[in-house]
């Protein structure tokens, strides 16, 4: 009773986390529903995020798209980055890279003031062995963000 309403889908979240962490993935799933149900509207996309991740590590790839799917209808415009770079990752993962660099050049174009798009786009590259589309996606990345040291460091290490 000495939770706030608006934490209370916190609670859950968290006891969501511990489950998995645990090894008890129906108590996580069941925790999640709780967040979700208690979570105001525009915070409900991190519980579908959350379970998204869940359910990759339990490597239900279509169960975990569903929910990213979910988190992006739900994402304020502001943190959409957030969860565009968690379906690139998802696609990676999954074998489909055509699709994952599909996800990010969307991200490019949404997400633009948000050089970690970008980056991901660099690094996605280098773990499929395309060194050459890696440095051509730092140099249109520097294009854009000519002050990101990250970027820089990146394009440095490449060549």
């Amino acid at each position: 009773k000495s939770i706030s309403k608006e934490l209370i889908w916190k609670v859950h979240f968290e006891h969501a986390q511990i489950e998995e962490r645990a090894g008890c993935i129906a108590a996580a799933r069941q925790a999640y529903v709780m967040a979700a149900l208690h979570a105001l509207p525009n915070l409900r996309w991190k519980v579908w995020l959350g379970g998204a991740r869940t359910e990759l590590n339990c490597d239900n790839i279509g169960t975990a798209r569903q929910l990213l799917d979910r988190a992006l209808a739900e994402v304020p415009c502001k943190t959409r980055a957030v969860v565009l770079l968690e379906c690139a990752r998802l696609e990676e993962y999954a074998g489909n890279l055509d699709q994952a660099r599909a996800i990010l050049k969307r991200a490019h174009k949404e997400t633009k003031h948000e050089w970690k798009v970008f980056l991901e786009s660099i690094l996605l590259e280098l773990r499929a062995g395309n060194l050459q589309a890696a440095i051509q996606e730092s140099l249109a990345a520097l294009a854009i963000h000519r002050g990101t040291g990250r970027l820089w460091a990146v394009l440095i290490q490449l060549k």
